[in-house]
Formats: structure tokens, sequence, C-alpha cells
């Protein structure tokens, strides 16, 4: 489901790859899981809750990370993952 939307992206050259992209999933019920965006591929992901599941794709908001190069707010070049990463 998501993934043929975000190809769809891509051969529309919306976003030249998945980093560039925030998915938001409706799950029907809580899942404990916290790395979706490792699982999808995608720069973000924000989970709803629903009677359905859908996925909903569009291009990410933000400047591309020098790290890990998704597309999120960022300051000095790195995203607040990347520079909490950088500090330990």
């Amino acid at each position: 489901l998501v993934y043929q939307k975000l190809e769809k992206l891509r051969n529309e050259k919306i976003v030249k790859s998945f980093l560039e992209a925030v998915a938001t999933l409706t799950l029907n019920e809580e899942i404990d899981f916290n790395d979706w965006e490792s699982l999808l591929i995608v720069g973000q992901v924000h989970l709803t809750q629903g009677q359905e599941l859908a996925a909903e794709v569009k291009p990410a908001i933000g400047e591309k990370c020098e790290r890990c190069w998704k597309v999120l707010p960022i300051n000095n070049g790195l995203c607040e993952r990347c520079q909490t990463a950088i500090l330990k």
C-alpha cells in the first residue's frame, strides 16, 4: 500500500528518494512499534487511529540531513536525531 504510493511519487518526479517522503498511516489498532521510518524507509511517519487501514504519502517538508539524508527540520545541517547521535 505504502510502496505503491511512494513509487508513484518517485515516477512523477515529485520526490527523488523515499527519504524525501512522509507517510501517514491510519491503523485500526495500536501497534507497539516505534521505528516506522526504518521499516518503510521514509523520512517521517505519522500514525493515526481509524476504522480502516489506510496510507497517505506526500513530500516531506524540511531540508535534507547531511548525515541520514532524511528530509526533516534541520539545524546546522543535521536533524535532531543525528545531532544527538554525534554528541554521544
